[in-house]
């Protein structure tokens, strides 16, 4: 009985902490819809980012939250302001889409906005009001979203070329991870040293088969019961530690300033064509592991 009970409990407090995060996220939005409502009508000119637009819908909700990023925006007879501000508006499925295919990339948008610089998210902020001008003209502004799109490329002696992908913030590379071709990407976020986080991936690098038989380790020990307990295709047998390694394949590997790695496989088949994600840190090792995608 006391066991029932410990699980039944972890799982309360999960989900009662769950929905604390999500209540709290909701209060902020609400807080947020209220400021920007409280702004006043300007009219703001901007550089669209790499993302373009997206949008998303809480369960139960009707309406969806469509948000695209100026990477640089100005308000008329104003000075450039390089520094991004996320434009948000609530839509139903019909203006969702047609956001999402009017608006693209680098597109240079005139706007009827609410503007609140300062608020509960600590970003800058804009509620849409109207669009004016999806390809507004613009000089400076068109001189800067040409500078966006020109391919920010550095070599290194080691790993050979890498190139930054604006849409997710990271330098890409092709390398090979035990004489096998995989990507290795480098994220830029919250990172001020870039030749400090190639130092990273090369002390992984030089310890190619020990962090490979670390991962691969984990992966089994967490993952191969699920396989067999829930993920077995009818009249398919339980699989041996050797038969899950065999299907894993490296595909990528992601590394953060903070020493995060993300070791990403495919999975050969043994979860229906989802991701295996093994994490952790270069001091404690895989920390977990999941499946995705």
């Amino acid at each position: 009985m006391m066991a029932s009970y410990n699980f039944a409990r972890r799982h309360t407090i999960v989900d009662n902490c769950t929905e604390d995060i999500f209540a709290i996220a909701e209060k902020r939005i609400e807080k947020l819809m209220i400021q920007l409502n409280g702004s006043e009508q300007e009219v703001i000119l901007g550089v669209v980012g790499p993302n373009g637009v997206g949008a998303s819908r809480s369960q139960g909700e009707d309406l969806w939250t469509v948000t695209f990023t100026l990477y640089a925006w100005r308000r008329r007879g104003c000075s450039i302001n390089k520094q991004e501000i996320t434009i948000r508006k609530q839509v139903v499925d019909a203006e969702k889409d047609e956001l999402r295919s009017c608006i693209k990339p680098y597109d240079i948008v005139e706007l009827k906005t609410r503007i609140a610089e300062e608020n509960v998210s600590g970003t800058s902020q804009g509620l849409l009001i109207e669009i004016i001008a999806v390809n507004a003209q613009d000089e400076e502004l068109k001189k800067y979203a040409d500078e966006l799109q020109k391919p920010v490329v550095f070599t290194d002696d080691y790993f050979g070329e890498f190139t930054l992908d604006r849409a997710v913030n990271w330098f890409e590379a092709e390398v090979n991870w035990r004489s096998k071709p995989i990507r290795l990407s480098l994220s830029m976020d919250d990172c001020e040293n870039r030749d400090g986080l190639v130092n990273i991936a090369k002390s992984l690098w030089k310890s190619q088969t020990l962090w490979s038989r670390k991962i691969t380790d984990f992966a089994i020990k967490e993952l191969l019961s699920l396989k067999n307990e829930s993920w077995l295709d009818e009249d398919e047998e339980e699989l041996k530690p050797r038969d899950f390694e065999r299907k894993m394949k490296l595909e990528s590997i992601t590394l953060y300033a903070d020493g995060r790695f993300e070791f990403w496989h495919n999975d050969g088949d043994l979860f229906w064509g989802h991701s295996i994600l093994v994490s952790g840190d270069l001091e404690k090792g895989p920390t977990n592991a999941d499946i995705a995608g």
